[in-house]
């Protein structure tokens, strides 16, 4: 085999071997993400959502919580 027809069969195994890089890099990415999270890597987004929507929970309660700090202050200078 010479010429164009070489040249594609090589073309076609580097591109070969790109995917399975990538595949590669994708696995490691998901096994790496669930180990954190302490789940299996299909359970990685349910479980990634679950600590977004918790995250944002304790944000509203940390903010709720700082206007009372702020209202108690108010209060106290008040009074003294």
């Amino acid at each position: 085999m010479k010429g164009a027809g070489c040249r594609r069969v090589f073309a076609a195994l580097r591109l070969s071997r790109a995917r399975g890089a990538v595949l590669l890099r994708g696995k490691k990415l998901a096994k790496g993400a669930a180990d954190a999270l302490r789940v299996q890597p299909s359970e990685v987004p349910a479980r990634a959502t679950a600590l977004l929507e918790s995250a944002k929970k304790m944000e509203k309660e940390i903010a709720d919580l700082r206007r009372r700090v702020a209202m108690a202050v108010r209060c106290c200078e008040m009074t003294a």
